[in-house]
C-alpha cells in the first residue's frame, strides 16, 4: 500500500467522473436549465397560498431551485461544459504561450528559491483575478452570446496567466528536490507541460469560482428584465460561477444551498486536477518519470499494437483477447451513429408550397390582412383537416371554434394508444406570411402525412394540430382553446413561427416555458435537439420574452411547452407586422428541411414501442 499513488488515483477518478458528467449530461438532467417556474399556487379554505422560489432541496428538485425557479442540479450539470470549457481553453493558451516564451529564451536556471514558487502560484493567481475581473466586467463581455463568451473568457484568462507556465519551464520548478541535470530539454519540458496542464486547470477553475462570488457571469443575461424579490438574477447561461453570483442575497436570506452546491462542484474538481498534478510529481520523485510501472502496464493493455500481437498468439492469450474484444465491441456500439429518422417518412414539399400560396392569396386583400381574409384561411385549414382520414375534430365535434363571432380557432387531433401528455403542434394563423404563414403550411403537411401514417399503424401518443386566432385582444384566442380535448395542463406544445426565411439559417428555441415537474418534458427537449443533429439543422437557445402572446397565456395556465422560431428576439421587429411579407423571400429548400425536422420530432414522440411505460419514450 506504501507505493500506491493515491493522489493520482483519486484525482484521476474525479476527472473521469467530470468527463462522464459532460458526456452524459442530457441523461443526468431531469429538468431543462433554462426552464422558468413562477411558483405553485394552492387553495386552502378559499385562501390562495403561493410557493415562491427559491425552494430548498426536495424530491423533485434534488439541489433546490434558484430565484427564477430553475433546477440547481440541472444548472450545475449543464454548466459543466461551460465552466470546464473556459478552463480548458485558457489552460491550452497558457501552455502554448508559456512554451513559446521558453523556446525563445532558452533560459533554464539551476538555482531554485521558495520565493519563485510562491510567486508562480499565489501572487500570480492574485494578479490574474484582479486583472481578469476588471477586463471581464466590461460591457463588451457581458453582451456576448454563450459560445462567444466561452472563447472570450478563455482567451482573456489564458493571456493573463501564461507566465506561470513559463516560470515552471524556465526554472525547472517541478524538479527542484531531485533534479537530474543530465536530462535533455525535451525530457524536462514535456513532463512539465503535462503537469502544468492539470495545475492550470485547477487554477483557472479557482479563478472562475472567485469571479462567481464577485458577480462575473458568462455571456449575455437574457433574463435581466425578469424582476424578483432578489432583484435581477445575473446569469442566463448555466455555469457554476453564475449561481454563486447571488451569494450575497443567498447569505442574507439564508438560502445556503445556492452557495453550497456550486461551491462543492468547484472544490471537488479543483482538488481533482491538483491531485493529478501532485500524483504525477510523485511519480517523478519515485520513478524519475511521470509514467509509473503500473501506468505502463495499463498502456500496454490498451495498446492496439499489443492487441494485434495477442491475437496472433491467441492460443496463449485467449482470455486477454476475449476481454479486449468485448471492450472494443462495447466502444463500437457506444459511438455508432443512430438511424436517421429522416429516411422514414418524407414530407410533400409541392403540397406545402401550394398551401403557402393559397394562404398568401386568401389572407391578404389589397395588401392588408382583413377579417374576411382570416375567415377564408380558417375555412381552408378546416377543410384540409376534414379531408384527412384519421384526424378528428377538437371542439365538440367541430374543427372550427367560433369565439362569439369575434375570432376562430381551428384544431384536429389524431388519437393514440396512450393519451397522456398529448403533443400539440400549434401556430397563430393570422399574423402574416413570415411569422405564421409558413408555420401554418408546415402544420397542415404534418397533419396530412401523420394522418396517412397513422392509418397504417396507430400512434402510441395523441397529437393535436392547433391553429390559433392571434388577432384577438389579450390572447383570448389562445385562452379559448384551453380545456378542450387534449389541450390543457396535461399537454405539451411546440409553437412554430418564422419558418423558411431566406435570410436565416438557424432555428431558435425557447424552453423557458417548459415546466420542470415532469422528466417527460426534458425528454421532449432532447428529442428536438437530437432530431436537429440528425438532419444537421442548427438550433440555438434563446429567450423570446414577450414575442408571442399565446405562449404567455399557456404559461399562465400551467400548459407546458416550447417555441421554435426562425427569428431570434433581437431580430423580431425586423419581420413582425406583415408589411414586408413576400412569398419570394421564402426559401423552398430551407422550408422543406425545417418541416422535415418537425416531422421527425413528431414521429419520434408519437410512435414508440413502449407507450405503456407512460412518460418514457
Amino acid at each position: 500500500m506504501k507505493n500506491i499513488n493515491w493522489s493520482l488515483i483519486i484525482g484521476s477518478i474525479t476527472i473521469l467522473l467530470l468527463l462522464f458528467v459532460m458526456i452524459y449530461e442530457d441523461a443526468l438532467i431531469t429538468a431543462d436549465p433554462y426552464s422558468l417556474d413562477k411558483g405553485l399556487e394552492y387553495v386552502i379554505k378559499d385562501q390562495v397560498f403561493k410557493l415562491e422560489h427559491p425552494i430548498k432541496p426536495n424530491r423533485t428538485d434534488k439541489l433546490g431551485t434558484d430565484p427564477l425557479g430553475r433546477n440547481v442540479l440541472s444548472l450545475l450539470i449543464k454548466g459543466t461544459k461551460v465552466t470546464v470549457g473556459i478552463a480548458f481553453i485558457a489552460t491550452l493558451i497558457r501552455l502554448v504561450l508559456g512554451s513559446l516564451a521558453f523556446e525563445i529564451t532558452h533560459n533554464r536556471k539551476k538555482n531554485y528559491r521558495e520565493s519563485n514558487r510562491f510567486y508562480c502560484i499565489f501572487i500570480s493567481l492574485a494578479l490574474e483575478i484582479i486583472i481578469g475581473y476588471f477586463i471581464l466586467n466590461r460591457n463588451y463581455f457581458k453582451r456576448l452570446e454563450l459560445h462567444q463568451a466561452i472563447w472570450g473568457y478563455g482567451i482573456v484568462l489564458g493571456i493573463i496567466g501564461w507566465t506561470r507556465v513559463f516560470h515552471s519551464l524556465n526554472q525547472g520548478i517541478f524538479y527542484n528536490w531531485n533534479y537530474n541535470y543530465n536530462k535533455t530539454k525535451n525530457e524536462i519540458e514535456l513532463p512539465t507541460v503535462i503537469i502544468s496542464f492539470f495545475l492550470e486547470m485547477g487554477m483557472v477553475l479557482f479563478t472562475l469560482c472567485i469571479f462567481g462570488f464577485l458577480g462575473i457571469t458568462v455571456g449575455i443575461n437574457k433574463y435581466a428584465n425578469i424582476s424578483t424579490k432578489w432583484g435581477s438574477i445575473p446569469n442566463y447561461n448555466p455555469e457554476w460561477g453564475g449561481i454563486l453570483a447571488v451569494a450575497k442575497q443567498a447569505i442574507a436570506l439564508r438560502k445556503y444551498w445556492l452557495i453550497l452546491y456550486p461551491l462543492i462542484f468547484f472544490i471537488i474538481n479543483i482538488v481533482g486536477f491538483l491531485l493529478v498534478a501532485h500524483g504525477l510529481l510523485n511519480n517523478i520523485n519515485n520513478y524519475g518519470t511521470i509514467v509509473s510501472r503500473r501506468m505502463k502496464k495499463i498502456g500496454r493493455f490498451l495498446s492496439p499494437k499489443q492487441y494485434v500481437k495477442d491475437v496472433k498468439r491467441f492460443k496463449w492469450n485467449r482470455t486477454i483477447v476475449v476481454v479486449k474484444s468485448m471492450i472494443i465491441l462495447l466502444i463500437a456500439l457506444w459511438i455508432a451513429p443512430s438511424v436517421n429518422a429522416g429516411d422514414e417518412y418524407k414530407i410533400d414539399s409541392v403540397k406545402v408550397w401550394q398551401d403557402l400560396e393559397t394562404i398568401y392569396s386568401d389572407l391578404y386583400i389589397d395588401g392588408d390582412i382583413t377579417v374576411e381574409g382570416r375567415d377564408k384561411v380558417a375555412e381552408y385549414i378546416a377543410n384540409e383537416l376534414r379531408n384527412v382520414d384519421r384526424i378528428l375534430p377538437v371542439f365538440n365535434e367541430e374543427y372550427i371554434q367560433d369565439i362569439e363571432g369575434q375570432g376562430k380557432n381551428i384544431a384536429g387531433y389524431i388519437w393514440g394508444k396512450y393519451s397522456n401528455n398529448p403533443l400539440v403542434i400549434v401556430t397563430d394563423y393570422t399574423n402574416g406570411l413570415y411569422e405564421n404563414g409558413t408555420s401554418t403550411a408546415a402544420i397542415l403537411e404534418l397533419a396530412r402525412s401523420i394522418g396517412e401514417k397513422s392509418s397504417r399503424k396507430m400512434p402510441s401518443r395523441t397529437m393535436v394540430f392547433l391553429f390559433i386566432d392571434g388577432k384577438m385582444e389579450d390572447g383570448r384566442g389562445a385562452y379559448s382553446v384551453l380545456g378542450n380535448k387534449n389541450i390543457g395542463e396535461n399537454s405539451f406544445y411546440i409553437y412554430l413561427s418564422y419558418l423558411g426565411l431566406e435570410d436565416n439559417d438557424v432555428l431558435y428555441m425557447d424552453t423557458s416555458t417548459v415546466f420542470s415537474g415532469y422528466r417527460r418534458h426534458y425528454k421532449n427537449i432532447r428529442n428536438v435537439k437530437d432530431r436537429s443533429k440528425e438532419l444537421g439543422i442548427p438550433i440555438k437557445q434563446d429567450y423570446f420574452d414577450l414575442m408571442f402572446k399565446d405562449l404567455e397565456i399557456f404559461s399562465e395556465n400551467k400548459v407546458s411547452g416550447l417555441a421554435i422560431s426562425g427569428v431570434k428576439k433581437d431580430d423580431y421587429n425586423k419581420y413582425h407586422g406583415g408589411s414586408q411579407d413576400d412569398v419570394s423571400k421564402i426559401n423552398p429548400k430551407k422550408l422543406e428541411e425545417q418541416i422535415q425536422l418537425m416531422m421527425n420530432i413528431v414521429l419520434k414522440y408519437a410512435w414508440t414501442d413502449k407507450y405503456w411505460l407512460g412518460d418514457s419514450f
